[in-house]
């Protein structure tokens, strides 16, 4: 079994600085769409021959954190390769035998991650009316 895991750091600060009950509900609605981002990438990278790998992918969307994972036996060489299953890295995926790419999770969750910033910003101004530059 594989999972990668996304936890936020510093929002104790971050609340304390600006309105805490609007970034925590914002937090929360971001978080929960990362990881649905991050689920739905991962499935379309994923390598599909027999469908066991891509049926295997989980996530596990917290308040504050999320979880994105396949319990697949196989998960783990098509993630990290093996000496007979290559693979790029998580800026550059290695195309799969048919359909798909190796490593397929890390990049889901990178580009997923990636967003956050941006997600949490819109939620935010979208409660408060506030605005960035």
């Amino acid at each position: 079994m594989i999972g990668l895991q996304m936890t936020m750091k510093g929002l104790p600060e971050l609340i304390e600085s600006l309105d805490g009950k609007h970034i925590i509900n914002a937090n929360k609605e971001t978080i929960a769409d990362v990881c649905e981002y991050a689920y739905e990438l991962a499935m379309g990278f994923c390598p599909k021959d027999t469908g066991e790998l891509a049926e295997s992918i989980y996530k596990e969307c917290r308040d504050d954190s999320f979880e994105i994972g396949a319990d697949a036996p196989h998960a783990i060489f098509n993630e990290y390769g093996s000496i007979t299953t290559p693979i790029g890295n998580v800026n550059a995926p290695k195309a799969a035998k048919k359909t798909g790419v190796r490593p397929f999770i890390r990049p889901a969750l990178y580009r997923a991650v990636a967003e956050y910033e941006t997600v949490f910003f819109k939620k935010y101004a979208e409660k408060t009316n506030f605005r960035v530059g």
